[in-house]
């Protein structure tokens, strides 16, 4: 996001279903002609498989708060990035699935492998 700012790159689309709050006149690659085209990074943390409840809990209040932090928030936005505090873990569980299901999915359907 730096360089378009600064005028040295020109974005042509964001690979989200939404248009970027940051870059609000920046068509998403669905409107720019490839409908249902979604794909988007995310960052989230994990733990061990038998975490207790109650810190997990504890890990991600924490870090929710921190997402909601105007510094942080700032520092996000300087850098192009979105954050999106208040996902639960039960919402993060499901979306890394979908996403594991959906680029595995693509990954068997194209026979790609690692060289």
């Amino acid at each position: 996001m730096p360089q378009v700012q600064g005028g040295r790159l020109r974005a042509l689309a964001v690979t989200g279903t939404e248009r970027s709050p940051l870059a609000p006149e920046v068509p998403t690659v669905a409107e720019s002609g490839l409908p249902g085209y979604s794909s988007v990074t995310w960052f989230g943390i994990y733990g061990p498989k038998d975490m207790p409840e109650s810190l997990v809990s504890q890990i991600h209040d924490a870090f929710d708060e921190v997402l909601r932090a105007p510094a942080v928030i700032s520092s996000f936005d300087k850098l192009g990035v979105d954050p999106t505090p208040g996902v639960t873990t039960t919402e993060f569980a499901d979306m890394a699935a979908k996403d594991r299901d959906r680029w595995g999915q693509l990954i068997r359907e194209r026979n790609i492998t690692v060289n």
